[in-house]
């Protein structure tokens, strides 16, 4: 009897319930109201996810988890780290002594450039296009977004992106500043350029993605935006290298006040760009027309404003027939898309 007491005395011990450490909690499982400082972090990032874009959501978490941006994002590391190596090699021992920061910035500017104005407006463009062609934008529209709200997630995706591929490549940026050659202006500059032109493209193959909608008229659309942004590419490693990297640039009063002019033609066209694709896809029952007509008006001010500007500070009248000629191009483009637009009225227009 002693030897089986013994022996069932463990297993006595053993099914005992053992109770659990309210501090062992599963951490989601764990209420969001608590006190402390956890609590209120807890508390502010659950009002700011309330307010955030339901497409942004979706498209972060497909973009990044995709094969493109993966692939897209080991490569850009790997060139980088491999074009340090080269270039510390090659310009070594000159290195210690010589100024070669703008040698290794001239590289690492195409790195960036090619995702940041390539990979990045191609991939928004494809994404509302896929929207379209697969027919799942259909079930978008029966939701509470708006056509405007898909179009600004999308929007937003591409930017998330974009200051993804910026955290891998600004500290190579640093890193060239210690070579000295470069400031911080210099810098500053390149990735601001860089930054707005991906942008700019951006909401450019948004709108090319809903022009049209058959297979033909997409794969037309998409070598567009190809041809743009090759000559894009071309035009700002121009500009970096020459004007930028050629320290030819000066912020005196004439620089800042065109820089300034040429930003606001930007963000002006970058809004139009937006405006117009939520317009593409917009339900018949909405007024499609009147905010771009107005937006139309304000880029006529400020395209007037500009070359009016710079005819008086260069005193030339090359300046205005320049202006002019722009002008009259925009309107014939403007017009002929006007009244290219349907006639038919929705039932709501023709009650009101």
């Amino acid at each position: 009897m002693s030897n089986s007491a013994s022996v069932g005395m463990p297993l006595e011990l053993h099914n005992e319930p053992i109770m659990a450490d309210p501090d062992d909690e599963h951490p989601l499982l764990r209420d969001t109201d608590r006190p402390g400082w956890w609590g209120w972090i807890d508390k502010q990032s659950e009002r700011v996810s309330r307010h955030l874009n339901p497409i942004l959501i979706k498209e972060a978490r497909q973009s990044l988890k995709s094969r493109q941006f993966a692939v897209t994002f080991f490569l850009l590391l790997i060139t980088s780290w491999f074009w340090m190596i080269i270039g510390v090699v090659t310009l070594a021992p000159d290195i210690y002594f010589v100024p070669s920061g703008a040698d290794l910035m001239s590289g690492y500017y195409f790195l960036l450039a090619i995702p940041m104005i390539a990979m990045v407006p191609l991939a928004a463009h494809r994404s509302l296009a896929a929207e379209l062609d697969e027919g799942t934008y259909e079930l978008l529209a029966i939701t509470r977004l708006t056509s405007m709200r898909i179009v600004t997630g999308k929007l937003g995706s591409a930017v998330l992106q974009m200051l993804v591929y910026f955290a891998a490549l600004v500290p190579c940026f640093a890193f060239c500043y210690l070579l000295r050659g470069i400031d911080m202006v210099m810098i500053s500059t390149t990735i601001v350029l860089v930054f707005g032109v991906s942008i700019l493209l951006t909401t450019f193959g948004l709108l090319l993605a809903t022009v049209v909608q058959n297979r033909a008229g997409q794969i037309f659309t998409l070598l567009v935006l190809l041809g743009v942004i090759v000559f894009s590419e071309f035009l700002c490693g121009a500009f970096v290298l020459e004007v930028i990297l050629g320290q030819q640039i000066f912020w005196n009063a004439e620089g800042v006040v065109f820089t300034l002019l040429f930003s606001a033609v930007t963000v002006s066209c970058m809004v139009m760009f937006v405006r117009a694709a939520a317009a593409r896809i917009a339900p018949i029952t909405e007024n499609r027309s009147t905010r771009l007509r107005w937006i139309m008006f304000a880029q006529q001010l400020i395209w007037i404003a500009s070359i009016a500007t710079l005819a008086l500070w260069y005193s030339e009248e090359e300046v205005l027939e320049f202006g002019i000629m722009i002008l009259g191009g925009y309107w014939l483009l403007m017009g002929t898309l006007m009244l290219g637009e349907s006639s038919e009225l929705s039932p709501r227009v023709l009650r009101t």
